[in-house]
């Protein structure tokens, strides 16, 4: 049981059918651990991937486990300097996605923010951004937007039609349509969009208060 060595518990996700997962936070790092809803028994540790001292640096986060229980996916990160700019003091490495027996399936560097669809596919969006040089800042690569991964998880496609600093996806829960947010450069302010879940029929519904020039 997780009381027996708990220190902090950060993170918790649980799906459609009550599986749930959660990130414990260790003195020498995170674990995840996909946890009985009737007990709170462990049924699968995570095992440590930190040896770091605690809060030198997080290694994994965000966990989403698929609506069939059988996949997980987080957000694997790694030490980074610290940028003047952005204070970071770790920076996104990519999605990281393990059954749940704990065997590796798949590492999809340069991806972060990932939800699962009902048919095992995987929505996330790319770590990269238009206003950013992403060799100079950690945490930002030359991949923008966001995608959808086949259910092998060895496919991606970009389907929000090119908008720039495309983030925040999120699926509606038949999965036929998407949700994301992005910049606008007509408004200078940032924008909800939705779309259909190839990227089709674009639509800005909303958008924030412009930004001072």
């Amino acid at each position: 049981r997780l009381g027996d060595e708990i220190h902090h518990l950060s993170e918790v996700h649980m799906n459609k059918r009550g599986d749930m997962i959660i990130v414990k936070e260790n003195y020498d790092g995170p674990e995840v651990f996909l946890v009985n809803k009737a007990d709170g028994n462990i049924i699968q540790r995570f095992g440590k991937v930190s040896q770091v001292k605690y809060l030198s640096a997080r290694k994994m986060a965000y966990p989403v486990i698929s609506p069939d229980g059988q996949k997980i996916a987080f957000v694997r990160l790694k030490e980074g300097p610290v940028s003047s700019t952005f204070q970071f003091t770790v920076s996104f490495e990519g999605i990281v996605v393990y059954d749940r027996n704990g065997n590796l399936l798949a590492e999809l560097t340069g991806y972060s923010q990932p939800e699962w669809l009902n048919d095992g596919r995987l929505l996330c969006a790319g770590l990269g951004s238009a206003q950013y040089n992403f060799n100079k800042y950690p945490g930002i690569t030359d991949k923008y937007g966001i995608y959808l991964f086949d259910a092998s998880l060895t496919k991606a496609k970009r389907i929000d039609n090119g908008r720039a600093d495309a983030h925040n996806p999120s699926v509606s829960p038949d999965n036929k349509m998407i949700a994301f947010t992005s910049y606008d450069k007509e408004r200078q302010a940032d924008a909800l969009f939705v779309a259909n879940i190839d990227g089709s029929n674009l639509k800005m519904i909303s958008y924030a208060f412009p930004s001072e020039k």
